[in-house]
């Protein structure tokens, strides 16, 4: 569906190789080449997954918050494709994936080979330096210390940080990714961010746990749905009944 041309492609051979290393050819020419078929479905505007450079073929495993990564067709692609998105009034929305890295991010490379260095204290070690915070014990994904001013300045509060930056250059609004992780306080600064480079930005936040999504309605900030925790059930429910029904249920989510 989003090959080069808008072509449809078919998963890669595993081979052996991890799952998260394998990547099929999509990127965003090909989702630029396929607007006219979005806008026809109706939708006002797309969301994109991890679009900023990683390893991995899911990309939460940020090394560079400032570039898209190549096998997305990097920079020169999201360009085109802001460009067209702005000409048809579409919203284009990235993922802020915030609440930690990988490892082969600048900082967290620097981090191991120096504790007394000023990025060791971007993290939190639990026993330097091969064991600290990460996301939900998987080591590929060391937690960002989110209390420190540096990593705030960077990735929300800087005029040059990662939320403005992509705002200047055509997002029109964030999908905050473990918004429970990164808490009510900087999700909302995120949004007044967001609000205050222009009118009718999009936020949303996803919230593994609904009592955190409930708070963040009642709080008005951002637009904080549990998806994740109906994904969950729903995964679930899939799991025991027929694999075309898993299908559909993903064609839900997407929805």
């Amino acid at each position: 569906f989003a090959g080069q041309n808008g072509e449809e492609l078919n998963l890669p051979e595993e081979a052996g190789k991890s799952p998260w290393g394998l990547h099929a050819g999509g990127n965003l020419y090909g989702i630029e080449r396929r607007l006219d078929h979005i806008t026809q479905l109706g939708c006002d505007a797309i969301y994109l997954t991890p679009i900023f450079t990683a390893p991995s073929n899911h990309k939460y495993d940020v090394a560079d918050y400032l570039t898209v990564d190549e096998h997305f067709g990097g920079d020169e692609a999201f360009k085109a494709l802001e460009r067209r998105c702005r000409e048809r009034e579409l919203g284009l929305v990235l993922d802020g994936v915030f609440n930690h890295v990988g490892r082969t991010n600048p900082w967290f490379l620097h981090a191991q080979q120096d504790v007394h260095s000023r990025e060791a204290s971007y993290f939190t070690w639990l026993s330097y330096p091969n064991d600290y915070e990460c996301w939900q014990s998987h080591n590929t994904l060391p937690e960002l210390n989110l209390d420190h001013p540096d990593v705030l300045g960077f990735l929300i509060r800087n005029e040059d940080s990662v939320v403005r930056h992509w705002l200047r250059r055509g997002a029109t609004g964030w999908r905050l990714d473990c918004a429970n992780d990164l808490g009510p306080t900087l999700c909302s600064e995120i949004a007044q961010v967001v609000a205050a480079a222009f009118q009718g930005g999009q936020d949303a936040g996803e919230c593994q746990q609904a009592q955190f999504a409930h708070r963040r309605v009642l709080a008005g900030a951002e637009h904080a749905d549990p998806h994740m925790q109906v994904r969950i059930c729903l995964h679930h429910l899939c799991r025991v009944a027929d694999r075309r029904i898993e299908a559909a249920c993903a064609v839900f989510f997407a929805a």
